[in-house]
């Protein structure tokens, strides 16, 4: 998935404060907004995180959703076709 170099920042820092973990050479492989949350997956190189690399995935608020240029998905209510 593409993101600006400005986005990926952002994220970087994000994975940073939620997780505690620099990760410098951090990659975005998705980003998915679907049932009222945004989840951003990435990955995140051995030499950075000490472990095997594996894909990863943080869910975030509706403020960091924006920060990162996403709107989260709005739910419809179900409505009742009889009322």
């Amino acid at each position: 998935m593409y993101v600006t170099e400005e986005q990926r920042q952002r994220i970087i820092a994000l994975v940073r404060m939620h997780t505690g973990v620099d990760c410098p050479t951090l990659d975005v492989e998705d980003i998915k907004n679907a049932l009222g949350s945004v989840r951003v997956f990435y990955w995140c190189r051995t030499e950075d995180v000490g472990e095997v690399e594996h894909l990863k995935y943080l869910t975030l608020t509706d403020e960091e959703a924006e920060s990162i240029g996403v709107r989260r998905a709005v739910r419809r209510p179900n409505r009742d076709m009889n009322q």
